[in-house]
């Protein structure tokens, strides 16, 4: 287990944290508004992606370090995925944050080794394809069922989380090395 100095003492790892943090704040608004819609499956899928994420969380407190780095991204693009491909019009915006994502993994993972650099331009490159993807073609099983409003306050979050979330993390996790 480890302690808030040990914590603080390590910036990826508070990094992870608040990112993991933050994600599970948007994972739990998100289903509240879908369900209130009658967007069961959408609830549901986010509701998972949740316990992912709980369960990174849980990793980081016990010092699966690794284990919490590929849960925590993992439900996150499976949450952004999922929610952009199958269920929402792209007008709500969520696939945005497949940038935030590739933020996080580029201060997260370590690439000092060709395959640790590898294995991120693999993940950076998938990323980037699901976004195109979701960019052109969607399922949208939701697409009439929020008012333009929510799907507009659905894109003011998703811009929010885009390009506020990785600078607050960032910036969260050198600030605070620094007592």
């Amino acid at each position: 287990m480890q302690s808030e100095t040990e914590l603080k003492s390590n910036p990826k790892q508070l990094l992870l944290r608040t990112y993991i943090d933050l994600s599970i704040l948007y994972c739990v608004i998100f289903p509240v508004i879908f369900l209130y819609h009658g967007a069961l499956w959408a609830g549901l899928t986010q509701f998972f992606c949740v316990l992912g994420l709980l369960g990174a969380r849980l990793a980081l407190h016990y010092g699966y370090i690794h284990v919490s780095k590929l849960l925590s991204l993992a439900s996150s693009y499976t949450a952004v995925t999922t929610q952009m491909f199958i269920y929402l019009p792209k007008e709500a915006g969520f696939h945005y944050m497949y940038l935030a994502i590739i933020i996080v993994a580029i201060e997260l993972f370590e690439v000092k080794t060709p395959k640790q650099i590898l294995n991120l331009i693999l993940f950076t490159a998938c990323i980037v394809a699901s976004f195109f993807i979701c960019e052109f073609y969607s399922l949208e099983v939701y697409k009439f069922l929020f008012a333009s409003h929510t799907v507009k306050g659905m894109y003011i979050a998703s811009m929010l989380g885009t390009l506020i979330g990785p600078v607050f993390i960032i910036l969260a996790s050198k600030g605070a090395c620094k007592n």
